[in-house]
């Protein structure tokens, strides 16, 4: 904050005081920035003789008012070009006024608004002195002649969403004072002149392109000088007749600083954000060199005692439907839900306990409900109404356990026996779509995490290998649906949650655009209105197809928010592609990886023409300081460490304590929880200029997906830098989930497409993103590369699984 200090002297009616405004008229006003000399009698000593400092000469006061009535008579502008002098007063009546527009015409029009608003001022104050009938009169023609062109001007630049600036002949004028602050633009002035004192506009403008924010402190600084100008300003804008409404000297400095800032005082602001980023990227990659040094021999270690298991072959063909499709055979009669519940069931028995994905069953209640769908389709066959009114009717679903399910665990992944009393409104609308909930999955403790485990259930296993990782935080959900217990679910997505688990398990993911899933019901919740700007309700399922029938299920009002029954056309749509982006942080792209997404772009080229472009962005690996700033930054969600309903129950003894205990393996809570908790304490430490900055980031970011995308374009781009590894490992590859949280800051749709497998059998995903609200581009994308690639994959031993395959196919790619 900068402080203003106003002598006493400057609020009286001393002769330094008019001199100094007197002084300050003509330094606004000369278009030359050598000494100028207006009817006034003053003069601007040159910069060059005054150690860039303006001095202000002292004119007597007696002299001064001799000159008052000169300002209508003779020549108004002192200079040599006579473009800029006007003779016998250009504001005596109506026929000078229009003689002085027609002069100024053809001239900058900046430059024609700064001199005839002087002029319509000026007369305005001569016509209050003046009581002469006729001379006021002519005046007041005069007034209303200026008035009609500057009201016409000001409709002009409103339309052109700007404003003029002065001409920089003036702007010259400033130099003096500008050095003396050692700032390096003016346009702290041309944006006051332009918006005629008006500091409100001030605060809104843009400058020549560059967006208000620009200056970290500017709009802050703003309000302190609109109070400073109320309370202690005022006089030097009544001390005179012929000076009221014109910027002081001093009122000139505030601006200055006011504005542009203090250069210092900006510099360090930015040093401390760059700073910060710097640090956090050093002790970032600090804690992943300690933690790979230490996990990487014990995780080599350990899988030398571990028997590598993957989920057994398919051996239902009722599994290998979409759920699109098992509703259409439900309420076709061709198979009853009870048969199609009792099959995922079966195959859940034989499959958790490889890959410990369920929390709680509700078999036996999903039955009850199966049953009594067939009931309601023997009732009333007719399968149109149940496809209207009960699009999902009798297919079952799995449900992430930190989304409410009455009657269900819901503590996510917590110490204790949190049971949910009624269904999150996104289950609700699920259930009323005929959906069946059969069961919840694990996640990690307050899904905090991307690798699933937690100190109630333990890891849950990957059906490839399960010594090996599902992801986090929808792990369980994943893994359940990976392994064919469940057509399809519903995870959450707060950094990467709902892509970086189909990614690792061969199966399609969506995050959706932020408000459209409704988040209420989710463990855990935080009250702060930006929560749900990085947290969404994820649809995840072993067919593309499936994605927007869950959506429109879940939330029904997103089929005409995101139009997803308008058919997008491939061929109209532009595709960008980036292999992978290379940073201080992220690890390098594994090849097979980088083939996908390249395979996957120029899929497009091969059957559709559309050449996709290849897209970089220099600061891609910024965005994870941006995202913890501002997620850690938010109101707290529910935490390990709170005691009460409060979230914010806890302070940095508990923490501190805590998190001492989880280095040394001796706290109840998994040590990425307590880290979470110490980050929150962390960033409440950081200057406020650097969340301004974050924001910054990402306003600049959200602009620039915007204008490279459009509203029909999508980027192809990996999900992370490897396929699934093995347990433990994610502590030291934590920032590769920079592909993934850069689409929850930005608040756009993602979608992970399943495309192939790696030389050891592992699954690859890719990661198809665009604007926000164009879900519908994502979800057709994911579609389409389902048919030309194969879409879910299942381990390479299972044989049945080629039938998911028969399609793929390799794209040349030239």
């Amino acid at each position: 904050m900068v402080t203003f200090r106003i002598s006493a002297h400057h609020l009286s009616r001393s002769s330094a005081v008019e001199s100094s405004l007197g002084q300050f008229k003509a330094f606004i006003l000369v278009g030359d920035s050598t000494a100028q000399s207006c009817n006034c009698g003053r003069r601007i000593r040159n910069k060059d003789t005054d150690n860039k400092q303006i001095k202000m000469p002292k004119v007597p006061t007696e002299k001064r008012s001799e000159k008052k009535s000169g300002w209508g008579n003779g020549q108004l502008f002192g200079s040599e070009k006579t473009e800029s002098t006007f003779q016998g007063g250009g504001f005596k009546d109506k026929e000078k006024a229009l003689e002085t527009i027609r002069l100024l015409d053809g001239k900058d029009v900046t430059y024609q608004y700064q001199i005839i608003n002087s002029m319509y001022n000026r007369a305005k104050v001569i016509l209050k002195r003046t009581t002469d009938k006729e001379k006021r009169t002519n005046l007041s023609d005069a007034i209303d002649t200026f008035e009609t062109w500057i009201d016409d001007y000001k409709k002009n630049q409103r339309q052109k969403e700007n404003f003029g600036y002065i001409n920089l002949e003036v702007m010259e004028g400033c130099k003096p004072l500008a050095e003396k602050y050692g700032l390096e633009d003016f346009k702290f002035l041309e944006a006051y002149q332009a918006a005629d004192g008006d500091l409100k506009q001030l605060r809104t403008k843009k400058v020549e392109g560059k967006d208000i924010t620009w200056d970290v402190e500017r709009n802050n600084r703003l309000k302190v000088l609109s109070k400073k100008i109320k309370e202690e300003l005022l006089p030097l804008y009544e001390i005179d007749e012929p000076y009221r409404g014109l910027p002081s000297k001093e009122h000139l400095e505030m601006i200055l600083l006011a504005y542009s800032g203090d250069q210092r005082f900006i510099s360090s602001i930015e040093a401390t954000s760059k700073m910060g980023l710097l640090v956090f990227r050093c002790c970032l990659w600090f804690v992943q060199a300690v933690t790979f040094v230490v996990l990487w021999p014990y995780t080599k270690l350990r899988t030398l005692f571990l028997q590598k298991q993957s989920v057994p072959p398919i051996a239902n063909p009722l599994l290998f439907y979409s759920a699109e499709d098992l509703a259409e055979k439900i309420r076709t009669r061709q198979v009853s839900s009870v048969d199609v519940v009792q099959a995922y069931i079966s195959r859940t028995e034989v499959v958790n306990p490889i890959v410990n994905a369920v929390v709680q069953d509700r078999f036996k209640e999903a039955l009850k409900e199966a049953a009594a769908v067939d009931d309601e389709i023997m009732r009333n066959p007719d399968p149109k109404y149940w496809e209207i009114h009960k699009p999902l009717n009798g297919v079952p679903i799995s449900i992430k356990e930190s989304i409410s399910v009455a009657g269900m665990s819901n503590h996510a992944g917590r110490r204790g026996n949190r049971v949910a009393d009624s269904d999150a409104p996104a289950v609700s609308n699920l259930r009323a779509a005929g959906a069946i909930p059969i069961m919840v999955t694990n996640t990690p403790e307050l899904c905090l995490f991307w690798e699933t485990y937690n100190y109630v259930r333990g890891f849950t296993n990957n059906p490839f290998d399960s010594r090996r990782t599902t992801g986090g935080s929808s792990g369980g959900e994943a893994a359940i649906i990976g392994a064919g217990a469940a057509p399809f679910g519903l995870g959450s997505d707060i950094v990467g949650s709902g892509r970086l688990p189909p990614h690792y398990c061969g199966i399609f993911g969506h995050k959706p655009t932020p408000r459209i899933i409704s988040v209420e019901g989710h463990m855990p919740v935080s009250t702060d209105p930006e929560w749900d700007t990085f947290l969404v309700l994820s649809p995840m399922s072993s067919h593309a197809s499936d994605l927007p029938l869950i959506m429109k299920a879940a939330a029904p009002h997103a089929s005409k928010i995101l139009c997803l029954d308008e058919p997008v056309d491939l061929r109209e749509l532009k595709v960008f592609y980036m292999e992978e982006h290379r940073g201080i942080l992220t690890h390098s792209v594994q090849n097979e990886i980088k083939q996908a997404v390249q395979g996957a772009a120029f899929y497009f080229r091969s059957t559709y023409g559309t050449e996709p472009l290849k897209f970089k962005l220099d600061n891609f690996d910024s965005a994870m300081w941006p995202v913890i700033v501002l997620m850690c930054g938010m109101k707290p969600p529910q935490s390990v460490l709170q005691r009460s309903e409060d979230p914010e129950d806890w302070g940095w003894k508990e923490v501190i304590f805590e998190t001492i205990k989880a280095f040394t393996g001796f706290s109840k809570f998994t040590i990425y929880a307590v880290i979470f908790c110490l980050l929150q304490k962390l960033v409440r430490l950081l200057p406020k200029s650097v969340e301004k900055n974050c924001r910054d980031y990402k306003a600049n970011m959200i602009k620039h997906f915007e204008e490279t995308l459009g509203d029909n374009g999508v980027l192809i781009l990996p999900v992370s830098t490897a396929t699934t590894h093995l347990h433990y490992r994610m502590y030291y590859k934590m920032s590769t989930s920079i592909y993934l949280a850069m689409f929850n800051l930005l608040e756009m749709p993602a979608t992970t497409v399943p495309i192939g497998f790696d030389k050891d059998g592992l699954p690859i995903g890719i990661q198809v993103v665009s604007t926000k609200n164009n879900d519908r581009l994502t979800l057709a994308v994911a579609k389409e590369l389902e048919k030309g690639f194969g879409g879910w994959l299942l381990p390479r031993q299972d044989a049945a699984s080629t039938v998911q395959r028969k399609n793929q196919r390799n794209v040349t790619i030239n």
